[in-house]
């Protein structure tokens, strides 16, 4: 996991400096009116943070006890109103956010990434591939802010 972590860190880095690039009406062009925004593909990822910052903290002492819950993505991103929120606050949460996330994962036992936690669908996967997902979904959403056609 120290290696995920590290990635991670690297990958808060590196968005910086590249989201730096972009002015605060770039981050806010919809692609569609149905579509998130840059901004708001980086208020999911905080909603995405704060929920999973949460597993992976309680799901070592829960034991077997732990069913993932989903969320409901889109209404929070509306809820959160992140097209109106301050781009600059916004970006330093899921900075601070996603710090955190590599300093837990970095405390992880291995006991603990080998816990099963059951899905909302019933599935039951480790705690390591919800950690390793994490970070895919995450460097998924982050191409998408930076794919230059799709904006």
């Amino acid at each position: 996991m120290e290696e995920l972590a590290t990635e991670l860190n690297q990958l808060v880095n590196d968005t910086r400096s590249n989201l730096h690039l972009y002015t605060d009406e770039q981050m806010r062009i919809k692609p569609k009116p149905d579509k998130w925004s840059r901004i708001e593909i980086l208020g999911h990822l905080i909603d995405s943070a704060i929920n999973n910052l949460k597993r992976f903290t309680e799901i070592p002492f829960m034991k077997n006890d732990f069913r993932f819950m989903t969320y409901a993505q889109d209404k929070l991103v509306k809820q959160n109103k992140y097209q109106e929120a301050n781009y600059n606050l916004t970006l330093d949460l899921w900075s601070l956010l996603n710090r955190h996330i590599a300093y837990v994962i970095q405390q992880l036992a291995g006991s603990d990434l080998k816990q099963n936690v059951t899905l909302a669908d019933g599935e039951v996967v480790t705690l390591e591939f919800l950690v390793i997902d994490y970070v895919d979904h995450l460097k998924h959403h982050l191409n998408q802010i930076f794919e230059p056609t799709r904006f």
